[in-house]
């Protein structure tokens, strides 16, 4: 069972600024901005069946044949029949293409399966089972949390105590005190909440794999920017 893992890193993105005019309140304004890193909890791939034939007929059994072997394949491998999400498919006629022409040479049908996952440390394994079992290919891997709002919202307190650090600071320097907060806002959520690597696993149909498919798993970062104004005072009030 993978132990998640977090990590976190700040970051100041923008100059400080303190501003006073005789005919308005002075006021410091901060910006500061803080990283969340969190590992993924959800993986998820998509699965292409492929086959062609002289008939509809044909071409719809080959392909439902194949798509169960799949299916199975994957079940046997540890999949849960659960993170098999949804399957389209696809039929149309087959092009054959010589000297320039095109022709038509019987029918063509394309089954894709779409497969979410929790079982991230076994993406590989079932990459390997669907093209050993049949299909003709398998998209990038997906991987994304489920734990990005939880991830923000650290983020965006950690952003917080740095700008009211940075304030509380400034108004020292000049021997001054923070007052009250004038303002307080963030910028729109700025994250790579949904990373993808590309796994290069087309081999041909039926063909065994030697070495397992290898996935290294990417981290999730969910970045923030928040700004805030304060009131100043001078230490002798």
């Amino acid at each position: 069972m993978r132990i998640a893992r977090i990590t976190s890193c700040i970051l100041l993105l923008v100059p400080l600024i303190w501003t006073a005019h005789a005919d308005e309140p002075a006021v410091i304004t901060t910006s500061a901005s803080a990283t969340e890193t969190i590992r993924p909890t959800l993986a998820s791939f998509d699965v292409s069946i492929s086959s062609t034939a002289r008939s509809i007929e044909a071409v719809r059994a080959n392909t439902a044949t194949t798509t169960a072997a799949v299916k199975a394949a994957l079940v046997a491998a540890g999949l849960p029949t659960n993170d098999l999400k949804s399957s389209v498919l696809n039929v149309g006629t087959h092009w054959k293409y010589k000297d320039g022409e095109s022709k038509a040479d019987g029918f063509e049908a394309n089954n894709r399966l779409h497969v979410e996952t929790h079982l991230l440390d076994a993406v590989g394994l079932f990459l390997d089972a669907a093209l050993t079992a049949g299909a003709h290919e398998v998209s990038a891997a997906s991987f994304r949390s489920e734990e990005t709002d939880a991830a923000r919202h650290r983020a965006l307190a950690k952003a917080v105590a740095i700008a009211t650090a940075d304030a509380q600071a400034m108004a020292g320097a000049v021997q001054a005190h923070v007052g009250s907060l004038v303002a307080l806002s963030t910028d729109p959520l700025q994250s790579n909440d949904v990373q993808e690597i590309v796994v290069t696993a087309t081999r041909t149909m039926g063909a065994p794999s030697p070495v397992q498919t290898s996935i290294i798993i990417p981290d999730v970062t969910v970045s923030v920017t928040v700004h805030g104004r304060w009131r100043v005072t001078s230490a002798t009030h």
